[in-house]
């Protein structure tokens, strides 16, 4: 049997993302990764940045370059990536 017919493997979030960010977002302890194409350079990243802004400034990345990133849950409000346009995020249609 294969793992991807397990259980485990049928309730994981789609490819998306896990919480508000893409699946091409991440957040570190000391900063944010960006690798969805930008032009000439594929990754951008910011680091060093203090613990309290990290959140923040991802935010503020995603609005600038990639306007759109969010749609809030109509349940719980949450911003996160939506890429089915569906009216709940993930964690809502568990």
């Amino acid at each position: 049997m294969s793992h991807q017919n397990s259980p485990a493997a049928m309730v994981s979030a789609p490819p998306r993302g896990a919480g508000m960010f893409p699946s091409w977002f991440a957040t570190h302890a000391s900063g944010w990764i960006c690798s969805h194409p930008h032009g000439p350079e594929d990754v951008i990243e910011e680091l060093a940045l203090p613990l309290h802004l990290i959140d923040s400034y991802a935010v503020d990345h995603l609005n600038e370059y990639h306007p759109g990133w969010k749609l809030r849950c109509v349940r719980c409000g949450k911003p996160q990536w939506n890429a089915e346009n569906r009216p709940t995020c993930f964690g809502c249609r568990r």
